[in-house]
């Protein structure tokens, strides 16, 4: 299970699976405050599987104020201009030039005889960091799908209400860029039905609402460090930003689901500013 920390981030397939999302959704409350929710979110959800989250759309429509890592829909051309920039190779560099002939035959026999991308299309991918990669190879793999943050803000913003971001694109995506070549490159150094099966497995944990065992296995891998910029540095940025509006506002907050357990998750830290923390149950009322 090696490869799957990066892909976490992204991803989320289809396959018929019995769902209960029990620790996916969960209620925040203080005495005083509005009523919340913290929502862990897969970026990409197939269609046949998102009528778990319509079916929380009283929930959606009770809050106020919609929290999101980054508000992808509001991002300006100059801002896309510019992720498109960081998410390339450094200085001009292919992954011909960063990795070996054997990593690299990996690779590319993935798009080109797996996926059967085109050599063109190939040749315009290889100035892309792997990370990247990842996040096409999902959309080119599993092409219908439901981005969850898109919906959530179309939602909020047919009701006029408040959407915001916890971080800037351009953050996100600097941190994401920054992780090692090698890690980055993890998830492609299996076979193409190996790749599926682990895709299988971690759907299942995200569908029963494992989020611990997802965390364990997203960071398996990491280096402290890692773990540090990539999850715990941003939960307590997140939530300094949270506790000045859970006091004013109910806020739906969506966030990536490796972000919600463990001692430095999204749970604890607000657990730890005095909120009371439930998991919601599917088809009840809150």
């Amino acid at each position: 299970m090696k490869a799957w920390p990066i892909i976490l981030l992204y991803f989320t397939l289809y396959f018929n699976i019995q769902v209960s999302h029990s620790q996916l959704l969960w209620k925040i409350e203080k005495p005083g405050y509005p009523k919340s929710y913290l929502f862990g979110t897969m970026h990409m959800v197939p269609k046949s599987k998102f009528n778990f989250i319509t079916q929380y759309k009283s929930i959606l429509d009770s809050c106020s104020q919609l929290f999101e890592e980054v508000l992808i829909d509001e991002l300006s051309f100059s801002d896309r201009v510019e992720l498109a920039q960081l998410a390339r190779l450094p200085d001009g560099k292919r992954l011909q030039d960063i990795l070996s002939a054997s990593e690299y035959k990996q690779i590319a026999n993935l798009f080109l005889n797996d996926l059967h991308l085109s050599t063109f299309k190939w040749q315009q991918l290889q100035y892309l960091q792997p990370i990247m990669l990842e996040s096409l190879l999902m959309e080119q793999c599993f092409k219908s799908y439901i981005i969850p943050e898109t919906y959530f803000y179309k939602r909020f913003k047919k009701q006029n209400k408040h959407c915001n971001s916890l971080e800037s694109a351009r953050k996100q995506m600097t941190l994401l860029s920054a992780i090692p070549i090698p890690q980055q490159t993890q998830s492609f150094n299996t076979s193409w039905q190996e790749f599926k099966s682990q895709c299988d497995t971690m759907l299942q944990l995200y569908l029963n609402g494992k989020i611990e065992e997802l965390y364990k296995i997203t960071t398996q891998s990491y280096t402290q460090q890692l773990i540090e910029s990539l999850l715990n540095s941003r939960n307590r940025t997140w939530l300094s930003v949270l506790i000045s509006n859970l006091p004013r506002a109910s806020c739906f907050i969506a966030v990536g689901a490796a972000h919600l357990p463990g001692t430095n998750g999204l749970i604890e830290l607000l657990k730890a500013q005095g909120f009371t923390l439930t998991p919601v149950m599917p088809h009840k009322n809150y």
